[in-house]
Formats: structure tokens, C-alpha cells, sequence
């Protein structure tokens, strides 16, 4: 039985890796062909991603408002092949691409300096000065969904879970005329959303980083804060 589940999970991974890639390719292909056609770049987007099921119908609409102007520059701009992009985007899908995970790959490239202009020459008046030592605080790459929802799905088959509108429903089989429809679905107390978080596909609630800001706030003085991304 588990031999089964993962034959028909990896079969989904190479399906989705390969769709993504058809689309890619015919997207650079038109576009290369006429560059126009860029302006029906997000009309592309959400018929394939529908077509081939890369994701629920939900997604595909709106995976394009948010992203649509990064897909639109690397298309145009960036020296990528689709198995390239396809592995950059969507890893899960396209885990074993050579083209995206060898280290030649050209996602990976390191940038030449010149050489100094002149040489630095060290002060010696300031390497004698006392050092102040300064407490910093430095928050990196907190992702905080203000939609969390503790007991929603945290097992979702959408990229992101535990969610208001991840709760008791999952996509059924999407009917080519009527769309997507959904059917109750109940779930366990496994694939439920915790209180303060889950490492699962889920971002923290906007409470577990309120939390975090008091306990740092209450234990500890900085002299400055660092909040940054990635």
C-alpha cells in the first residue's frame, strides 16, 4: 500500500514538473516569436496551471496577480531554461532535474570585482579607541499570516495551509463544465492547525510574533533592530 501511494505521488511530481516545463517553453516560444504577446502572459498562466491541475483553480487565478510581474521579467530578461525555471519554482514537482540542482546551473553565478583603486591603510589612532559593544537584535524572514486559524488544515493540497479557508474542505474531482467543487471533508486531530503555529505548510499566526516582540521586549535591551527578509 505505501509502495502504491509513493508510485502515484512521484507520477503527480512528474506530471506537474513536465507540464510546467511544456508551458515555459511555449510561453518563451511566443513571446520570442512576437513580443506583444507578453500583455496575454497571465491569460497563459491561468489556463495552463487549470489544464494540466498544477494547482486548484483558486491558485492559478491569483498566482498570477501576485507574481506576474517577476514572471514577466524573467521571461524576457533572464537566461533560463524552462527544466531551469521549472526547478527554481516549483522544487517539490521537479526535485530530480539535473538542470536546475547541478552547480553550473545558471541560477548560480558569482559576480568579478576590480581590484582595489588604491591601498587602505589601517588607522592606528582608531584600532586603539575603546569598542563600545552594541546588543543587536536581528529578525530574519518571518512569514506571519494574519488569516491563521487554529483547528483549520494543516494538511492542505494548497501551497500554503492552515488558513480561514482551509478548514473542513478539500477539492474534489474538478468537473470540466462546472469547475471546482468542494466536498465536506473531516478532518483528524493530526492534520489540524496548532495554536501557535505548525511546521507544516503554514506561516505563523500574527499572535506567535506578537508574543515573540513582548518576550524580547520584557527580557532584553537592544540598541538596535534588524528586521529583514530572506
Amino acid at each position: 500500500m505505501a509502495k502504491a501511494k509513493q508510485h502515484k505521488i512521484t507520477a503527480e511530481m512528474t506530471s506537474k514538473c513536465s507540464a510546467c516545463i511544456f508551458l515555459v517553453n511555449y510561453e518563451k516560444m511566443r513571446v520570442k516569436e512576437d513580443p506583444s504577446t507578453i500583455e496575454r502572459l497571465g491569460e497563459v498562466v491561468e489556463e495552463g496551471c487549470e489544464l494540466f491541475r498544477l494547482e486548484s483553480s483558486r491558485i492559478c487565478k491569483g498566482a498570477y496577480s501576485i507574481f506576474g510581474a517577476e514572471a514577466r521579467s524573467v521571461l524576457t530578461q533572464v537566461d533560463l531554461s524552462a527544466e531551469s525555471i521549472c526547478g527554481i519554482c516549483l522544487p517539490y514537482f521537479c526535485p530530480d532535474i539535473p538542470d536546475s540542482r547541478e552547480v553550473k546551473n545558471k541560477s548560480n553565478w558569482s559576480i568579478s570585482l576590480p581590484p582595489p583603486s588604491r591601498k587602505l591603510k589601517s588607522n592606528t589612532k582608531l584600532s586603539k579607541m575603546p569598542i563600545n559593544v552594541l546588543k543587536v537584535l536581528h529578525l530574519s524572514d518571518i512569514h506571519m499570516d494574519l488569516k491563521y486559524k487554529v483547528g483549520s488544515n494543516a494538511d492542505c493540497t494548497e501551497p500554503l495551509c492552515c488558513r480561514t479557508m482551509d478548514g473542513g474542505d478539500k477539492p474534489s474531482i474538478i468537473d470540466p463544465i462546472k469547475g471546482e467543487t468542494t466536498k465536506p471533508r473531516i478532518l483528524n486531530a493530526t492534520q489540524k492547525a496548532w495554536k501557535w503555529g505548525d511546521y507544516r505548510k503554514c506561516d505563523l499566526p500574527w499572535w506567535t510574533v506578537n508574543n515573540l516582540l513582548q518576550q524580547l521586549s520584557r527580557k532584553h535591551t537592544f540598541d538596535y533592530i534588524i528586521w529583514t527578509g530572506d
